[in-house]
């Protein structure tokens, strides 16, 4: 299934549990790009974000193919080649996204919830090679652990 039809039809459902972001991590995101012009939130989903963003008084714009889209789907070397282009002196890229925390008894239980009875859970590693290619382009990384 292409990544751009895996959740359509799904936003709402997304959209409910999907959980927010940290304002800490707002904050950082904003500190990395003093005084911005336009926030834009690429891969925004539901908006979850980039209504996040909005908060800060700042103009953001939200980019995304379907309604449940997100920044790890994306072919990441046309995705930074167009950030390169857009983008000015000034400007900042910022990558986040919620990942499990998969080391508590509690979570161990529910992948193997997931695995025995959801008929189209898959484990996707392509989030963690999303982290490891931004790592390798980004001169600043730093991680929010929020459970």
């Amino acid at each position: 299934m292409r990544s751009t039809e895996r959740f359509t039809g799904l936003a709402n459902v997304y959209g409910q549990a999907r959980p927010t972001y940290p304002l800490e991590l707002v904050r950082w995101c904003l500190e990395q790009a003093p005084a911005p012009n336009l926030i834009v939130d690429l891969g925004c989903g539901t908006g979850i974000s980039t209504r996040l963003f909005a908060t800060t008084g700042h103009p953001v714009i939200g980019i995304d193919p379907i309604a449940a889209q997100a920044f790890h789907w994306f072919d990441l070397d046309r995705t930074f080649a167009e950030v390169a282009r857009i983008g000015t002196a000034r400007s900042a890229c910022v990558a986040f996204w919620n990942v499990r925390l998969e080391d508590t008894p509690f979570m161990q239980g529910y992948e193997t919830l997931l695995r025995t009875w959801s008929t189209q859970y898959e484990v996707n590693e392509r989030a963690g090679k999303t982290i490891n290619a931004i790592r390798e382009r980004a001169p600043r990384v730093r991680n929010f652990v929020r459970s």
